[in-house]
């Protein structure tokens, strides 16, 4: 299969922000005076709930706290865009790379990320120079479709804007519940792991791989479609 456009998924298809992530949601808590901390084992089960405020909700409820869910996630959102653009963020490995050889090819490129406008705005800013919002054909933010992933509809709303089919698109995501969206809608999809999510269930994509390099993206692409996933080597 050669695509017509490649879709990345997330932020963290593009960079690594766990760290960031929780530094933020951290002092988010610290500053509404809560004693919560949260760690990689603390917070990787609590990635099903979604959103970062269906976390905090889920996490209040579990620690038998009421708080306000939407405020301190707000905060959090504003912590983590500055720390995104005061440290020295790069791309994640072979992002670059593929970015060139779709422009080279003829491949449409899309970001379809499931969080604030705020948050794509801060990564571009970020990667000033060596990444920009005009590399790209198609950008949407949660805000963008009424049901936000694991449903299809952002997906659905890139193959619209694009002009595509699903079967003319592959797509880059970095967990198992942004996975189903592409799924559904779909369109086959490759695991790029991020640190929180490297122990999540991918048999839904074709593989998994740590770097985006083109060659990577290729070796998924051709492999027979025996329904088996997988698993790239590091390039």
């Amino acid at each position: 299969m050669i695509p017509k456009a490649i879709i990345f998924g997330s932020m963290d298809t593009v960079i690594e922000t766990s760290e960031q992530q929780l530094r933020a949601f951290n002092a988010a808590f610290v500053e509404a005076g809560l004693d919560w901390q949260w760690g990689a084992a603390q917070y990787r089960p609590l990635r099903q709930y979604g959103s970062g405020r269906q976390q905090i909700t889920a996490y209040a409820k579990q620690m038998g706290e009421n708080v306000d869910a939407v405020a301190l996630h707000k905060r959090k959102t504003e912590i983590f865009d500055a720390l995104l653009l005061s440290e020295n963020i790069a791309p994640r490995t072979g992002v670059l790379e593929l970015v060139n050889y779709a422009r080279h090819n003829d491949i449409a490129l899309g970001f379809a990320a499931d969080t604030m406008q705020g948050n794509i705005d801060a990564l571009f800013e970020a990667l000033s120079g060596k990444l920009s919002a005009d590399d790209f054909d198609f950008i949407a933010n949660r805000h963008a479709v009424r049901r936000s992933k694991p449903h299809p509809d952002i997906y659905e709303l890139a193959l619209s804007k694009l002009d595509l089919s699903a079967d003319q698109v592959v797509a880059i995501e970095d967990c198992e519940i942004c996975l189903r969206s592409p799924r559904a809608a779909g369109i086959i999809a490759i695991a790029f792991p991020s640190q929180l999510s490297s122990y999540d269930n991918f048999s839904a994509a074709i593989g998994v791989t740590q770097s985006l390099a083109p060659n990577a993206i290729n070796q998924a692409l051709k492999q027979p479609a025996n329904g088996e996933m997988l698993r790239i080597a590091a390039q």
